[in-house]
């Protein structure tokens, strides 16, 4: 009975050898991109199908001890070979979305670190806008302090003017008893009038000095009133500065609940990046898995290309056996038995494969699902990034406004320090003028008390005259001029006057 080789390569057996073949290296690449499984497990696996590849790769090389082909193993090595290259594929794809999730994990860091940044950047300007409410606080009660020593300084300078007042009304009441004086003499001596003349002088400059002091006294009253009203002013500015200064508290007690939300998002950032971090290490032990993995592939395809060049020698041995072949067909035949019993083995393991097949679907699309809720978890990072964008710009525009309105109070301050000297400078002109004013009415006062001492000359002298008036009339004759009666009863102010003497 004649052997044919080619029909023999076409028989289903040996296409199903080259079948089993491939599904082994498919079971090998889903082995690869199984990422469930332990590290323990897929060695255990791998020896398996070691196993299962070293029988098989006996059964093939008896098979080819009996008739082999050199196109048939080269097509099997092809298929091998791009089954490897669709694993190396799948692992750089896998490398890829490894970078991916590690540039990731490196943004979400650096997004942290930023939020840590402007935290801080935060917290330095919270301690800045506290120190700046205290130094407006010391600011106020300094203002406070001077318009209290202002206020007592206008009070004190009041009850001067007051006393002034009272000094000068004293003055007008001695003024009026001088003139009512002055028009007793006038009546009693009116051929004195040199001396009166002289007196009325006198009392000219003394009305000069009170007119003066007069209009000094209306200068300090309006001096008063214009202290009295920038004290109201000053207190104004006080009440302001007070509503300024709750204002400020206020708004820090805000920024401070706005840097505590931050610490909260500062701290699920740290969360996501902890649990980014847990998932990138374990991504890592499942990459370094793969490399094992891949690395026993290449080893097994290595194995494969030693068997493929083994084969090749042993086909001229096998096309010299070819004439034995015809003798070795009833041990073929039994060969083909064994080899069915092989093949019901072989589709109870390529069942046992589908269902390692489905699982690796399973793995796939449980590691999809895990690769969507990243995405998601890195969509949710992006939106509290941009929150927290908003928070830092809102809190920039709070600082701003803030800083303009300390800007106002130091204005406010210096103007209410410029205004308190300069009501410092005017209550000291004011003191200076007083004591003048002061100095001015002991002056008059004196030059009052010599015009009643010369008033009591005059009063002396006439008193004196009509006793010489009756020593001689004839000397004088006709020229000496009489003099003015005085009523009875009437007095000086000092005492009543001696009875006239008859002419």
């Amino acid at each position: 009975m004649a052997f044919d080789i080619r029909s023999e390569l076409r028989r289903p057996v040996t296409l199903a050898l080259a079948a089993i073949a491939g599904l082994l290296l498919i079971v090998t690449l889903v082995q690869v991109g199984n990422r469930e499984r332990g590290r323990q497990k897929h060695q255990e696996q791998i020896t398996t199908l070691l196993q299962i590849q070293g029988g098989i790769r006996s059964e093939l090389d008896r098979l080819k001890a009996l008739a082999g082909s050199a196109a048939e193993v080269q097509a099997r090595i092809v298929t091998g070979e791009q089954h490897i290259k669709e694993a190396d594929q799948t692992a750089a794809l896998t490398k890829a979305q490894i970078t991916s999730l590690e540039e990731r994990r490196k943004e979400a860091e650096r997004k942290a670190s930023e939020v840590e940044q402007a935290t801080a950047a935060q917290t330095q300007r919270l301690t800045e806008l506290q120190t700046q409410g205290q130094q407006a606080e010391q600011n106020l009660a300094a203002l406070q302090a001077a318009a209290a020593l202002a206020v007592q300084a206008a009070k004190t300078h009041t009850q001067e003017v007051a006393e002034a007042g009272r000094k000068l009304e004293e003055a007008r009441q001695q003024d009026a008893k001088l003139r009512n004086e002055i028009a007793t003499l006038t009546q009693e001596a009116g051929s004195k009038t040199a001396a009166l003349t002289e007196t009325e002088q006198h009392r000219r400059q003394v009305l000069d000095v009170m007119d003066a002091a007069q209009r000094k006294l209306t200068e300090a009253r309006g001096e008063a009133e214009r202290l009295s009203q920038q004290r109201t002013e000053i207190q104004q500015v006080i009440t302001g500065l007070t509503a300024n200064r709750d204002r400020l508290a206020a708004e820090i007690k805000g920024a401070e609940q706005q840097l505590k939300q931050t610490h909260d998002q500062v701290a699920e950032a740290r969360q996501q990046e902890t649990k980014l971090r847990d998932d990138f290490a374990g991504l890592s032990r499942d990459v370094a898995a793969r490399t094992a993995d891949l690395k026993q592939i290449e080893g097994a395809h290595k194995q494969a290309q030693d068997a493929a060049t083994a084969t090749q020698k042993q086909l001229a041995v096998t096309k010299a056996d070819a004439e034995r072949l015809s003798q070795q067909q009833t041990e073929l035949e039994k060969a083909v038995a064994d080899l069915r019993g092989g093949r019901d083995k072989l589709t109870s393991d390529l069942k046992q494969t589908e269902q390692q097949l489905q699982q690796a679907h399973e793995t796939l699309a449980a590691a999809q699902k895990n690769l969507a809720g990243v995405q998601s978890e890195r969509d949710r990072i992006t939106s509290e990034r941009a929150q927290a964008e908003e928070a830092v710009r809102r809190q920039t525009g709070e600082r701003e406004r803030l800083a303009f309105e300390l800007q106002g109070l130091k204005k406010h301050h210096a103007e209410a320090q410029a205004q308190l000297a300069t009501l410092t400078e005017n209550m000291a002109a004011r003191n200076k003028e007083l004591a003048d004013l002061d100095d001015r009415l002991k002056s008059t006062r004196r030059e009052l008390a010599d015009a009643q001492s010369k008033l009591a000359t005059t009063r002396q002298q006439l008193s004196e005259q009509p006793v010489h008036g009756v020593t001689g009339p004839s000397q004088k004759g006709d020229n000496t001029p009489e003099a003015t009666p005085t009523p009875p009863g009437r007095s000086n102010g000092h005492g009543p006057m001696p009875a006239e003497m008859p002419q």
